[in-house]
């Protein structure tokens, strides 16, 4: 796959600018790109859910960070908002528009241009493992997994047989997708965002959380819970509740 169209004068000129970017080495600072999955605007959570946040975002604005209250996305599903944010350019430039093929995606997000442009000038780039294939880097240069790999048939054979219901009941922390399962590797990306500022600078940090996502694993205080219905990850219709389980 061709990662840029060459025919797309737009695009050339904007892969010409990328690489001529000065760097100063003696002002680089660690990049930190997290994503967290399905986390509302404040202004749409409260009008949807009658959910305050903002003295989350009041802490926020107090530590410098810039909020973007009015932002929007310009795609409806996470893999093509991260491919054209991690490019910085729209898909219909990046890709062909022509295919319903997801590998175009894959590349972009796994071997994007502010990844390349990065590490180019100097920067160690480090991925946490994603519970989603298509954000999870493994040739970062350096990646951490709190789980053992399964391929898909291991973890549907795994997720299908009597050790599905015990894994809960046995603590056996097995990786195929379970509520425990889902709090465990959400726990262990916390954990390990925490130690990761310790680590070799300039460094930029890829992380993809879904724990704003379903299934709702934590409560308010950050205590693990256990949803009722079977597990799932669906959002919107397809959530296994009420809406007032989802708020």
């Amino acid at each position: 796959m061709k990662m840029f169209a060459p025919y797309d004068s737009r695009l050339q000129s904007y892969t010409d600018l990328l690489d001529n970017l000065p760097v100063h080495s003696d002002s680089l600072t660690d990049i930190y790109y997290i994503i967290l999955d399905s986390y509302g605007r404040g202004d749409i959570l409260m009008d949807l859910y009658n959910t305050d946040t903002s003295s989350f975002i009041n802490f926020l604005q107090n530590k410098v960070f810039y909020v973007a209250e009015k932002s929007h996305s310009n795609y409806l599903q996470s893999e093509e908002s991260i491919a054209s944010s991690l490019n910085m350019q729209y898909l219909d430039i990046l890709t062909d528009m022509n295919t319903s093929s997801r590998q175009q995606l894959l590349e972009l997000i796994w071997h994007s241009s502010v990844r390349n442009y990065l590490e180019k000038n100097g920067y160690l780039t480090i991925s946490l493992a994603s519970i989603d294939d298509y954000t999870d880097i493994k040739d970062a240069d350096l990646y951490f997994k709190g789980f053992m790999d399964i391929n898909p048939i291991e973890e549907m054979i795994l997720s299908n047989s009597i050790i599905s219901p015990l894994e809960g009941v046995l603590n056996l922390d097995l990786p195929f997708q379970s509520y425990r399962t889902h709090y465990l590797w959400n726990k262990y990306t916390f954990d390990k965002l925490s130690e990761i500022p310790e680590l070799q600078s300039p460094k930029f940090v890829f992380v993809h959380m879904v724990t704003p996502h379903p299934p709702f694993v934590f409560d308010q205080n950050g205590v693990a819970v256990t949803p009722k219905a079977s597990f799932s990850r669906l959002d919107a219709n397809g959530f296994p509740g009420t809406n007032e389980e989802f708020i």
